[in-house]
């Protein structure tokens, strides 16, 4: 037997021994994760408002200062991270999904965060540091869908019975709403009458 079949027996047996546990148990437990859930999507949505505002003020306040970007590092998640030249060093941007030419060579605009001389800030344009209402609102819904999927997906996970009722039910209702379409009553070919009596041939 390898280790990887012996973890996975492990992880088994784990499971047999979670799944064991009372329902009420296993219910509390799903609620008390969903609510650190919320809470951690909530103080995310703080901190990333924050430090918007953190760098807006910093764009409206400090000196521009211009360099050239040099590289951009790709990953796997879509978060690329963009290097500028300062002062012959390579320095990391923050925010260069402001940048209006975020191409390798073109010159952009920067600022120093004068909390942090290795924080690095793109200006962007003037619109991007405005108070946007619908953007705000934009990602405050698409945070909230995502961290309402999450939390759904691990309760059910925790409480695999009280999911498939909920499916269950689910399925029903759906079922219910939709028309019931009755089957087509075929028809039946038409018959053709045929002239002279029969005989296929002209009357004289």
């Amino acid at each position: 037997m390898s280790w990887f079949d012996a973890g996975r027996g492990k992880r088994q047996q784990l499971a047999d021994r979670f799944y064991a546990l009372p329902l009420l148990r296993r219910r509390i437990l799903a609620v008390g994760v969903a609510v650190l859930i919320a809470a951690g999507a909530l103080v995310v949505s703080i901190i990333g408002d924050l430090e918007f505002r953190h760098a807006r003020d910093a764009v409206l306040s400090e000196p521009h200062r211009t360099a050239v970007l040099i590289d951009i590092d790709h990953y796997a998640k879509g978060e690329n991270e963009y290097l500028i030249e300062v002062a012959g060093e390579e320095r990391l941007l923050d925010f260069a999904h402001f940048l209006p030419d975020d191409s390798i060579g073109a010159r952009v605009t920067y600022v120093v965060d004068p909390k942090d001389e290795f924080h690095l800030i793109a200006v962007g344009e003037p619109d991007d540091w405005a108070d946007n209402v619908w953007r705000h609102a934009g990602v405050s819904v698409a945070l909230s869908v995502m961290t309402m999927i999450f939390m759904a997906v691990v309760a059910g996970r925790i409480v695999p019975e009280d999911a498939e009722a909920v499916a269950g039910r689910v399925f029903d209702y759906v079922e219910g709403k939709l028309p019931v379409r009755e089957p087509k009553k075929k028809r039946r070919p038409r018959r053709r009458k045929r002239r002279n009596g029969g005989t296929g041939r002209h009357a004289w």
